[in-house]
């Protein structure tokens, strides 16, 4: 049962953790601390361990794939991969036809003004909606009216329709080279 009955589950659960925590003599500092403790080495000192040049150094032709190693630190990788950039044509002149090249998977960073056709349950608007308006733009279908009929028309007096000859039917014709050559 718990001690106080107005805690809720959820504080009962860290308070208890926070215990087991305490009785055991680690904390998450602790062990942070601990990996920081080393200290640094100096950005050429990495360089010369790991038989890298400088990434300020490189040029459209050399080879930036020793950077990408796993050992590599994140920003050395990092300055390499701008030095990259800058001076490869392919990927220092961005052409604007890119169309993955804007993320909008973090909604902080899309504009608030953003607006698009997509409706939740509904699909694109404007395939539904389109339809649905040129159906009412067209005008109802015209009443006709009674017109006076001129009277019978006499076919026997009307010029018969020219009859043309049938066309004679065709039929493909395949000519095959001859067999000679086997």
């Amino acid at each position: 049962m718990p001690e106080n009955d107005s805690e809720s589950r959820l504080n009962r659960w860290s308070r208890r953790k926070r215990e087991r925590a305490r009785q055991s003599g680690d904390t998450p500092a602790m062990g942070v601390r601990a990996e920081n403790d080393e200290p640094e080495e100096s950005e050429a000192e990495t360089l010369n361990r790991l038989g890298l040049p400088d990434p300020a150094a490189l040029s459209a032709g050399d080879d930036f794939s020793g950077f990408l190693r796993a050992d590599v630190p994140p920003s050395l990788r990092r300055r390499a991969l701008r030095t990259l950039w800058r001076v490869n044509p392919a990927l220092a002149r961005l052409d604007g036809l890119v169309d993955y090249d804007d993320d909008y998977t973090d909604a902080a960073t899309v504009p608030e003004t953003l607006r698009t056709a997509w409706e939740i349950g509904n699909g694109f608007a404007a395939r539904v909606r389109a339809p649905a308006r040129e159906r009412e733009a067209e005008p109802a279908a015209p009443v006709l009216e009674a017109q006076e009929v001129a009277g019978p028309v006499d076919l026997a007096t009307q010029e018969p329709p020219i009859d043309h000859p049938r066309p004679t039917p065709r039929r493909m014709r395949f000519a095959l080279p001859e067999d000679g050559g086997r």
